[in-house]
């Protein structure tokens, strides 16, 4: 079954995506916000122009979550 997730992603719906990020974030959910940059980048190895959304998730991570996941986006900046 794909995830709504892995279907924006598919679409390259950089709108779409943007506020998915910004629900998973509302809720705190810093692991999927992780997923989500991991499988941008990986869409972005296949051609999808994701980067946007990759840069973001990583702002919103150094922002907002806590320091575990803040210094990773950071380091991986």
């Amino acid at each position: 079954m794909t995830s709504y997730r892995e279907e924006l992603i598919e679409r390259s719906d950089l709108d779409e995506l943007t506020r998915y990020v910004e629900r998973v974030a509302d809720q705190s959910d810093w692991e999927e916000l992780v997923w989500t940059r991991d499988d941008c980048r990986a869409a972005g190895a296949r051609g999808k122009q994701l980067w946007p959304i990759t840069a973001y998730v990583d702002y919103v991570l150094a922002l907002l979550a806590p320091g575990h996941f803040a210094a990773e986006a950071i380091e991986d900046a």
